[in-house]
């Protein structure tokens, strides 16, 4: 039994948004209309739908008839063919259009309760915020912040040694690395909006130079942001930290990151070296 082609519509907020993304990673809109809050994204075979406002949960979704670029195939499975099948096999899809014998219908079934959600991730992540006031511009925050040198410093909290590979520009990829192995993260700059606010993607594990961004142990906390937002406040600067963290690491974090804004802090309030 063939579905026919496959893609997974998401429900999104933004359109705009939600497209300048994904276009990011690589897609391009090859259907849709943007007018009418919808657009469907091409990377190689891969493919995806954005609705906005038009449902409410994302959707598997297959296209009898179709394939991966939407031409109209000379054979396929009728839906209602495919639902006949499926009803043999104790699945009772519910259709929507084609009641005749030919002409487009539809077929939906909901996921039961028992079943595992393909698209939620799998495990629920503690979300932990810190903040702290620094006597120092945001500017000057966000560069002492980043820059390899002072990085290194502040990061000490976490590790000595800690460091990073790559870029901060927004949608660069960038390793976050221990002292001795090369062992650390993978991750993404999803946004940089300099001196405003920072949005880390982190993707998965590296280890001897290696990435995993697909095991089993990488994909039960893949998808963790980690968000710097920086306000102005009182001619200083307010900055709060934002993570998705397992709730095993809860403890650790609670320690360790106000120990690293303390550091921070101290070297953004440091005056400029002299020359």
């Amino acid at each position: 039994m063939n579905l026919g082609a496959f893609s997974v519509s998401l429900a999104v907020r933004d359109l705009a948004a939600s497209q300048a993304f994904y276009e990011k990673l690589g897609f391009a809109p090859f259907a849709g209309d943007a007018a009418q809050n919808w657009l469907i994204l091409r990377n190689g075979g891969c493919v995806i739908g954005l609705f906005q406002g038009m449902f409410e949960k994302n959707i598997l979704t297959f296209n009898p008839g179709w394939d991966s670029a939407a031409n109209a195939l000379p054979e396929y499975t009728d839906v209602r063919e495919i639902q006949r099948r499926l009803k043999a096999r104790g699945r009772w899809p519910r259709r929507r259009g084609g009641r005749g014998d030919d002409g487009p219908g539809e077929l939906r079934r909901r996921r039961p309760r028992r079943e595992p959600d393909p698209l939620r991730p799998a495990r629920v992540m503690k979300k932990l915020a810190y903040t702290t006031v620094i006597d120092a511009p945001r500017e000057i925050v966000w560069d002492r912040m980043l820059a390899p040198a002072t990085y290194e410093r502040w990061t000490t909290a976490f590790a000595e040694g800690s460091r990073y590979e790559g870029s901060w520009a927004e949608g660069a990829r960038i390793l976050f690395l221990g002292p001795e192995d090369g062992s650390g993260m993978v991750s993404m700059i999803e946004a940089n909006r300099r001196p405003a606010f920072l949005s880390i993607l982190h993707l998965g594990m590296v280890k001897d130079g290696v990435e995993d961004t697909t095991s089993d142990a990488v994909k039960a906390w893949a998808g963790a942001h980690e968000n710097y937002t920086f306000t102005e406040k009182g001619g200083g600067t307010g900055l709060t930290v934002e993570l998705d963290v397992a709730p095993e690491f809860e403890g650790y974090m609670n320690e360790t990151w106000p120990k690293a804004l303390a550091l921070l802090k101290e070297i953004c309030e440091e005056p400029p070296a002299a020359g």
